[in-house]
């Protein structure tokens, strides 16, 4: 399942982002790493096992590791969800695998990967069944005053008008005549 959002709209209409119909991976693009920590922040904890959710950076990422984790089952069971940051930065092999998605093991569990640009694993991963993909687009110049009243909101801080005022005298994207 492939989406495309706002910030602001997607967390209006899924304010935990994951809920029990969600695939078991979530592919989450967006244009910038603070827009992405407000979306990660936002998934509901008790939706993982012992309320944790393990992060891996892409480059760290192996192939030996991904077929343990997602092609095999452990000992004592893989019960682990994962984040991996920059999931881009993997090696060819590890894309590979993961293009594979009817093969990978997720029986209640979660495998979130970040992504910051169209990528050729996401191409082939968003038709299928069992992932979805949120791409979240940057907001227009014309947009600039709802992505400020969303962060003031998402971050509880209240602006005065003078705050206001001097973020939009200062703000690169608008042009003044």
């Amino acid at each position: 399942m492939h989406s495309n959002w706002k910030i602001w709209d997607l967390l209006k209409s899924r304010p935990k982002v994951i809920d029990e119909d969600t695939p078991s991976i979530v592919a989450i693009q967006t244009w910038d790493s603070f827009a992405f920590k407000i979306i990660k922040d936002k998934l509901p904890r008790e939706n993982f096992t012992e309320s944790k959710l393990y992060v891996k950076s892409g480059k760290e990422v192996t192939l030996s590791w991904l077929e343990d984790s997602f092609k095999s089952l452990g000992l004592f069971g893989n019960s682990e969800s994962y984040l991996i940051l920059d999931a881009g930065s993997m090696n060819m092999s590890c894309k590979d695998l993961l293009k594979e998605v009817d093969e990978l093991i997720l029986d209640g569990r979660y495998l979130f990967l970040e992504f910051t640009k169209e990528e050729e694993l996401l191409k082939k991963i968003k038709t299928h069944g069992k992932v979805e993909l949120l791409k979240v687009q940057p907001p227009g110049f014309w947009e600039i005053d709802k992505l400020l009243d969303f962060l003031c909101d998402e971050l509880e801080v209240y602006l005065d008008v003078s705050a206001l005022s001097l973020i939009h005298i200062s703000e690169p994207t608008r042009r003044t005549p």
